[in-house]
């Protein structure tokens, strides 16, 4: 490969580098339109590289980007930004109830052994640290489920309920 098409890769390769950098940059900022134009570009400047480079593995890395910016620029020229995330979890958020219900495990009528579980995955940790170290830690996140269609979390030792979707 003679010098000047090394150097030309290498441009083109900073190019492509620094538009797809301002386009990330300009999408988390939810400036869209910029964002679709540097995508644009970068894809050109990959698939460019994609075709020049003799290096296969390089050659299918830059492919691979190029497609990755495609189906994002197709995604924000739909209206499918971060504003989207938004609404989606404005929409999720309905489903999490935030009331705070005084449900003590004892107003639970039997399951002995579920109950001791949860009183040992909550309490030990606190009761005993120093049981807790090195590689063993307490339970971070409990899951049940079944009461009456919603989701019971016990998440960094508060209740949480979900109704599901």
């Amino acid at each position: 490969m003679d010098n000047k098409h090394k150097n030309d890769k290498i441009t083109i390769r900073k190019e492509a580098i620094e538009s797809s950098t301002q386009a990330v940059c300009h999408d988390n900022d939810g400036d869209f339109e910029e964002a679709i134009k540097l995508y644009t570009n970068a894809v050109e400047k990959l698939n460019l590289l994609s075709k020049i480079d003799d290096n296969k593995y390089n050659a299918e890395i830059y492919h691979k980007k190029a497609n990755e910016y495609s189906e994002r620029i197709s995604v924000l020229k739909k209206g499918g930004g971060v504003k989207h995330y938004e609404k989606l979890n404005d929409r999720l958020g309905s489903f999490i109830q935030t009331e705070i219900h005084k449900v003590k495990l004892s107003d639970v009528a039997g399951l002995v052994k579920a109950k001791e579980i949860l009183e040992e995955a909550i309490n030990l940790p606190i009761k005993f640290p120093q049981l807790y170290v090195g590689k063993r830690k307490p339970w971070k996140t409990i899951l049940l489920y079944g009461v009456r269609y919603y989701l019971i979390i016990i998440f960094n030792r508060q209740l949480v309920l979900v109704k599901p979707i």
